[in-house]
């Protein structure tokens, strides 16, 4: 397979560049949600993180595979975003991107991919977008949770589980301190609706 001078290494090295930018923009909003105290959060943005790592690296192994000879640097013209506040913003900033490569970018970039007669990196684009809504429903409920303050409440009891020790209980609300470590709430693992 040859990429050379086609629009699909182009959408290759943006996807690259936009994966490896998200996963630093995700660890700075992670050690936001840890200075806030929120470290099952960060921890679950951290997840995410490493998730957009092996995209980028799956972006990557593509091009070089693409170009028979090393291909040096590529020229793409790309908007990236720049944006950082609170941790509930930062969530939704989060959720914003994830929701632009899954509903609009990645399936442009599979639409080319299949023009170009690369069927192979369409799919990748396409169960990378999978992998993208996701996000995006994550980013979005820890979002609503934090605005709303229902991180660690419900409606119905569920099982809260301290991620420090293990030690777990049954409620509608998790404890502010945990009664076997004494680990602030902060430590609580989220029963998020979303999946990753």
């Amino acid at each position: 397979m040859d990429l050379r001078n086609t629009q699909t290494l182009i959408n290759l090295a943006r996807s690259f560049a936009g994966e490896s930018q998200a996963r630093n923009r995700y660890t700075i909003y992670l050690e936001q949600a840890r200075a806030d105290g929120l470290e099952a959060m960060a921890r679950t943005i951290q997840l995410i993180a490493d998730n957009e790592l092996a995209h980028a690296r799956e972006f990557m192994e593509r091009i070089i595979a693409g170009v028979p000879v090393q291909p040096g640097n590529i020229m793409i013209d790309a908007g990236y975003p720049f944006e950082l506040g609170t941790t509930t913003d930062n969530m939704f900033f989060a959720a914003a991107g994830e929701n632009a490569e899954s509903s609009r970018i990645y399936p442009e970039f599979a639409k080319v991919a299949q023009q170009e007669g690369f069927e192979p990196i369409a799919q990748l684009w396409n169960m990378i977008s999978t992998v993208e809504r996701g996000h995006d429903a994550a980013f979005t409920e820890m979002g609503n949770r934090l605005r709303d303050g229902s991180l660690y409440r419900r409606d119905r009891p569920l099982v809260w589980k301290c991620s420090n020790c293990g030690f777990e209980r049954l409620g509608t609300e998790a404890w502010d301190t945990c009664p076997l470590c004494g680990y602030a709430q902060g430590w609580v693992e989220l029963n998020l609706d979303a999946r990753l």
